[in-house]
């Protein structure tokens, strides 16, 4: 029999960090990760401080999502 698929939310919220702008991705109420911006160049920080440069806000969201489910339990 196959699982019934189940909804995440994930919702993205703009928190101030050091005098600079973070988008903070949380799944439910957890924080999974953060995408900073700067100077047009982003970075996708995980909850353990795992950095990871990437081309685009999109593609940061895609990697903290990625890493997450990877890790998850």
């Amino acid at each position: 029999m196959s699982k019934k698929d189940k909804n995440i939310e994930v919702a993205i919220e703009e928190i101030t960090k050091n005098g600079n702008q973070v988008q903070q991705v949380l799944i439910g109420k957890n924080v999974v990760g953060e995408i900073e911006n700067q100077e047009n160049k982003y970075t996708a920080i995980l909850t353990d401080g795992e950095e990871f440069n990437v081309h685009s806000f999109d593609e940061g969201i895609e990697v903290v999502l990625q890493q997450y489910h990877l890790h998850q339990g």
